[in-house]
């Protein structure tokens, strides 16, 4: 009896908690939301974890023995700006360790991120739960991933808002958690990097949930509370981070579809305008970034702002009864009506503004091509890797996740969900019109991502025949379907038969131009006509659909389609339109993504169980499992493998990608290098010394060495980088480097071991219009094989490729000029012999190919590194080798090491220069005194173990020492103004030119 009671007892109690769970549904999902949450935040804080070799964290400086920020760079001036705001209460206005002499105007920077940190260290300082300032900016951007999950969660969401309420929770789960673990992002949301990023994506997922809360809501007064929460989010957003424009196109582009297609009525307008005025109401009192003027000049923000004209214009030429009555007339749907009629008159007042013109008209037009074909395209822009435009056969694909057997299964999924979601978005529509719909969004999709596919597509390397059918082979197949569609149709539907005229013309473009000579780089003529063509096809097929739903009178399912729907895919547009413009805006595509694989995956998932067709249920069913095995695969990798480790294989998912990352993204022997080399500075130099060097070092000398630059990673004034490349480092001239130095105040001048593989960089920047100080520095190794010994002594050769030389060589072989024209010869070798006796060498000699020809030619220069001789042999090609130690192995305590074995040519352009005189050949100068060197770590361990060595080593690549010079000035020496411009004389020193870097 009593075991029957305790029986009832605990099925009461069991039924008692499945009807809690029922009536708290959204219980489990916030503690499956935790858990995500927890998981990022676990990720993010593995670099933070102790170091088992040294028994200190990770992050940590050696020389002060506490906190220190990660391998970045510009973390460390948002950390110098969280002090002094500590400190004093509030930012410097003008910040004097930047841009010596000028200094640097604060109000030109979005300064909300320094004072957030600032804010939080308080808040942590105040629950003991920090015991630094740098711990605390070591743990900000964790700290900030948790509201940025949670806005990502209720962005997701809210795109879906019209699905049940289970389904909604499903997809925002499962896209927060896919969210968490995107690669691309992990660098900016990590502990010890502070970037805006960190906090900028959260503000912009605030910003959109609230705007569709807003848009979506039934009371008007509800919807302007909402409409105001967006543009104060995205002011905030645009006081961190310049990536506001994205908000400020994607709501400005959908609402101005919205209206066309009739769905915004006044109170939306109202909300629109709220939304806009709110933003600005927070971003042009607190940033001189955002004048009037600027914004309205933008591209982005200003089409946001010329919707707004358009729309308030439209709504009041509706109150005029004359111009309603000729809109009848003109037989146009009326909202389109008035947008062209508005159009038309914001063009004239534009055109007759002494402010504006037509030059005004003709510059928007250029920024736009410009965004969509090379977004940073200058000189300076091409040498900073984040900047570069990312082709899809490398950087595209191997960004978002795993690849299994060639195939990139994130990328596949992210275009799929895309194509679907369109889908679901033109529902509501006939059957051929969804069809032909569906198939225009597939084409503009492979049209934008796939024109700039690579830069020689047969030739890519690891890029097989079977994927490169797949990726165009479909492409071509849907097109040709389109082309056969079209023309089944076309006694029922001749405008559409025509419009297949442009897929027709792209199938031709695509067969024509995928070749060795016309790859789809993204600049040539069929590269642009496949990605034009694209847009061109989607908006002549969205207004045919349009104009036919109109005559036909159905413009009221035009009306139903889904405005969250249209907001997201008009994110995801801009999302691929940035990763294919810039490296670094691969992270928002990176972020906004995982929502429509997300629903992708659930949707097919909930159509299998909904649907009653025995066939479709086999068809949906199959999909629905595929979608998840590759969602397990892209979130895990191979399950069976998943606890075996965090190393990288084929089969690894994203969450061990990102888990071993973060491991390891801490400072190594290059940052401790650096922190020796700061102690070094802060204790050595007078406070108010001036630092020169290139401008990647900026933020680590202001911020750990405590100095102040003339150059710095935020590079405000690109044309002192041209100079002090020009002048400082590429020069020849001593005089005009003290010049430059002596009118920016330096005390100082840094070269660092990496400045070598930079001589590309700075040498492109500091070139003039025809590019006369463009070179580079190759290395070459020795090739034991080749060695050759003979009585009077031994050959040495020295081999590295076949690199270009960096202008054209002209040389008098025995009465027979040699004629080789620069980038298209190539070095591929030199020799050197020693005397008898070992100890002297012979002169070098080059060897050059071009067309099928090689020539040797004697160089007239060597240096021995490990013997600090300089040998000038009076003739020969003008220029030289660099002669330097190599590590060929390390056994133990055992190192096998050649003093001769590596080797770097000098052209013509790079020997004289000062960077290889000072930093290479170690020449001694009245005005630049040699202060300090400090050696790689790696180059220290080697001299601590005994071993003979200066203080260059080719070991995994150049290991060299940072070099910091003492800068004196001839008592005649004046500042020149011209050294203190800060805009180019001419643009063509800063315009790149074809066929160049």
């Amino acid at each position: 009896m009593e075991e029957e009671t305790e029986k009832n007892l605990e099925e009461a109690r069991g039924e008692s908690l499945i009807k809690f769970l029922k009536q708290k549904k959204d219980f489990a999902v916030y503690i499956a939301l935790a858990f995500i949450v927890w998981l990022g935040v676990y990720i993010r804080t593995r670099n933070m974890t102790i170091n088992s070799n040294t028994g200190q964290p990770k992050l940590w400086d050696i020389t002060t023995n506490s906190w220190t920020l990660g391998p970045d760079l510009d973390p460390f001036l948002f950390l110098r700006w969280m002090e002094y705001i500590l400190e004093h209460g509030k930012l410097m206005a003008v910040d004097v360790m930047r841009y010596i002499p000028l200094g640097y105007d604060t109000a030109g920077e979005m300064r909300l991120l320094p004072y957030m940190m600032a804010w939080t260290h308080k808040i942590l300082e105040f629950l003991s739960l920090t015991d630094s300032i740098t711990y605390s900016a070591v743990i900000f951007p964790v700290i900030m991933f948790i509201p940025t999950t949670i806005a990502f969660f209720l962005f997701a969401r809210k795109i879906f808002y019209k699905e049940e309420r289970s389904i909604q929770n499903l997809i925002a789960l499962l896209a927060t958690a896919i969210f968490v673990l995107i690669p691309s992002l992990l660098p900016r949301t990590i502990a010890g990097i502070p970037e805006k990023e960190s906090v900028a994506f959260g503000f912009m997922f605030l910003s959109f949930y609230f705007f569709m809360e807003a848009f979506t809501s039934e009371k008007l007064r509800k919807g302007l509370i909402f409409g105001v929460l967006a543009g104060l989010s995205n002011g905030l957003m645009a006081l961190v981070w310049g990536g506001t424009s994205f908000i400020f196109m994607a709501i400005g582009a959908s609402v101005l579809l919205s209206f066309v297609l009739g769905k915004v009525k006044k109170e939306k307008f109202y909300i629109y305008c709220l939304w806009l005025f709110a933003s600005f109401a927070l971003m042009i009192p607190f940033s001189t970034r955002y004048m009037p003027i600027l914004l309205i000049k933008s591209v982005f923000i200003g089409f946001a702002i010329g919707v707004f004209a358009l729309i308030g214009l439209s709504f009041l030429l509706m109150k005029i009864k004359k111009v309603n009555e000729f809109s009848e007339k003109t037989k146009i749907p009326k909202e389109l009506f008035y947008v062209v009629v508005s159009f038309i008159i914001i063009l004239l007042i534009i055109l007759i503004t002494p402010a504006f013109g037509p030059d005004f008209i003709f510059a928007q037009i250029n920024k736009v091509k410009i965004n969509l074909v090379e977004p940073f395209n200058s000189r300076f822009s091409l040498t900073v890797a984040e900047n570069k435009q990312p082709f899809f056969s490398s950087e595209w694909k191997d960004n978002f996740g795993p690849i299994v057997k060639g195939i990139p299964l994130y990328f596949w999924m992210f275009f799929a969900g895309s194509v679907f979601l369109f889908s679901r978005l033109v529902s509501n529509l006939k059957r051929s019109r969804k069809i032909i719909l569906i198939s225009g969004c597939t084409i503009f999709l492979f049209s934008i991502i796939f024109s700039r596919y690579s830069a020689s597509f047969f030739t890519e390397p690891g890029l097989n025949r079977t994927i490169q059918t797949l990726y165009f082979g479909g492409f071509l197949l849907l097109l040709i379907g389109i082309i056969i569609y079209s023309y089944t149709i076309r006694k029922q539907d001749k405008g559409l038969f025509y419009l297949s005229v442009i897929p027709f013309m792209q199938a031709f473009f695509v067969l024509m131009f995928f070749t060795k000579k016309n790859p789809m780089n993204g600049t040539n003529i069929g590269s642009l006509f496949v990605q034009f063509g694209g847009w061109i096809f989607l908006f002549a097929i969205i207004f045919y659909v349009y104009w036919k739903q109109y005559r036909e009178g159905e413009m009221l399912e035009l009306k139903k389609i889904n405005f969250s729907y249209i907001l997201y895919f008009v994110v995801l547009v801009l999302g691929i339109i940035g990763a294919r413009g810039a490296i670094r805006l691969m992270m928002f595509l990176g972020a906004v993504s995982p929502a429509v694989i997300a629903f992708f995956v659930i949707k097919t998932s909930q159509i299998y169980f909904q649907e009653k067709k025995e066939l479709r249920k086999v068809f949906f069913g199959i999909a629905a499992i595929l979608l998840i095995i590759i969602t397990i695969l892209i979130i895990i990798g191979n399950p069976l493998l998943f606890f075996k480790g965090i190393g990288f294989n084929d089969w690894n998912g994203n969450f061990q990608q990102v888990r071993y990352t973060a491991e390891f993204y801490v400072p190594g022997p290059y940052q401790w290098q650096w922190q020796r080399a700061m102690e070094w500075v802060r204790t050595n130099t007078p406070e108010n010394a001036v630092f020169a060097h290139w401008w990647d070092y900026g933020y680590w000398l202001q911020s750990i060495g405590k100095r102040a630059t003339v150059l710095d990673g935020g590079n405000s004034i690109v044309y002192w980088n041209h100079l002090l490349g020009r002048h400082v480092l590429t020069g020849s001239d001593e005089r005009t480097a003290l010049e430059f130095l002596y009118t920016h105040n330096a005390t100082h001048l840094l070269i660092d071991s990496t400045d070598i593989g930079k001589y590309t960089a700075f040498s492109s920047i500091g070139a003039d219009e025809n590019y006369d100080r463009f070179s580079w520095i190759p290395s070459f190794i020795m090739d034991d094989s080749k060695t050759q010994e003979a009585k009077d002594g031994t050959t040495y050769w020295y081999v590295g490729g076949a690199t270009g030389i960096d202008e054209d060589i002209t040389w008098n072989d025995n009465g027979k000029e040699i004629f080789l024209p620069g980038r298209e010869a190539v070095i591929v070798a030199f020799s050197i012999k020693t005397k008898s006796s070992g100890q002297q060498f012979s002169q070098p000699t080059a060897v050059f190919i071009y067309g099928d020809q090689q020539y040797n030619i004697p160089l007239r220069y060597i240096y021995l590194d490990d013997t600090g001789k300089f040998s000038d042999f009076g003739s020969g090609l003008d220029a030289g080798v660099f002669i330097f130690p190599k590590i060929n192995s390390i056994q133990g305590q055992q190192v096998n090491m050649n003093y001769l074995g590596a080797a770097l040519y000098l052209s013509k352009r790079t020997i004289h220069s000062q960077l290889t005189k000072l930093y290479l050949f170690d020449e001694t100068s009245q005005y630049f005194k040699l202060a300090h060197t400090q050696d790689s770590m790696f180059i220290e361990s080697l001299k601590s173990s005994g071993m003979n060595i200066k203080h260059f080593v080719d070991y995994q690549g150049l290991q060299g020492p940072i070099k910091i010079w003492q800068v004196n000035y001839p008592a005649d020496m004046e500042k020149n103004p011209a050294f203190l411009e800060k805009d180019f004389p001419d643009i063509r020193l800063k315009t790149p030119q074809p066929g160049e870097y």
